[in-house]
């Protein structure tokens, strides 16, 4: 940087050095993590089925008024036609967790990021999740159910899925909010009102009994502004992570073809 900014305007030499200390401090990170990561080795219980349904298996949860959904999602493909197989990490994969009002789950440190944290680390998170009545649920865009290309045609489609299948008690007005991890222009809190309405309106029309008492409010939100994103983040990062110990972990807590749909999962909730 010495040798080549004579000259140059102080905003390009300023921007360099932005770059260059981003560059240094993910490489510390980096060093950092794999300190923490020598010698990792799985120390928690697989995952019990019940009757071969996984505990966090939406469709058989408790009805709940009101319910937290966060969304994230991980790679950078979104085009189904694509020939890539589900295994690559450039894949998009969506994931959706569905936290009732009934639970306490414990908040993360604030703009926490699964690919920045240790093996450990990610492992407590799953296990915590595991451990709890919340709902997990994702796919991937290799998945015959998706025919549109798009990062937001496939966010909505996750959107109205979830909505299908969400255990609704119809006595009670059920009350839904989803936070999505903005992307490119699709951000703002109130950026998804209308969309909502339409959903909304749609579903009824399905099924005016199940949604007669139902409230809806989609938002797009930063990685800091939900203490739960955190999780949502976690499981993304293992299912598009080529490591082998991330690999392990989805595998070791039974989460896909039970909660992260893939193409041989058997119809699983057709």
């Amino acid at each position: 940087i010495q040798n080549n900014s004579q000259g140059l305007p102080g905003r390009v030499n300023e921007s360099i050095e932005i770059e260059k200390n981003k560059l240094f401090e993910f490489k510390k990170k980096q060093k950092s993590k794999a300190a923490l990561n020598r010698g990792y080795r799985i120390s928690s219980k697989p995952v019990a089925l019940k009757k071969g349904v996984h505990p966090n298996y939406l469709p058989c949860l408790e009805p709940c008024q009101r319910w937290t959904i966060v969304i994230d999602e991980t790679g950078k493909v979104h085009d189904p036609d694509l020939a890539l197989g589900i295994k690559e990490k450039e894949v998009g994969k969506f994931v959706a967790l569905i936290i009732p009002d009934s639970v306490e789950l414990s908040a993360l440190k604030a703009g926490f990021h699964a690919t920045d944290e240790s093996h450990a680390e990610i492992e407590l998170n799953l296990k915590r999740l595991t451990s709890e009545a919340v709902g997990i649920f994702g796919f991937s865009v290799k998945d015959p159910v998706v025919t549109d290309h798009g990062w937001y045609l496939q966010i909505d489609l996750l959107i109205r899925w979830v909505l299908r299948i969400l255990p609704i008690d119809t006595d009670y007005v059920t009350t839904v909010k989803f936070e999505i991890e903005g992307m490119g222009h699709y951000r703002g809190a109130s950026a998804l009102n209308i969309r909502g309405e339409s959903i909304l309106a749609e579903l009824k029309r399905l099924s005016p009994t199940r949604y007669g008492n139902f409230e809806l409010d989609l938002r797009f939100i930063s990685k800091k502004e939900c203490a739960f994103n955190g999780y949502v983040d976690t499981i993304a990062n293992c299912w598009g992570s080529p490591t082998k110990e991330r690999r392990a972990l989805l595998k070791h807590f039974k989460l896909l073809d039970h909660c992260l749909l893939t193409p041989n999962s058997e119809g699983l909730l057709e």
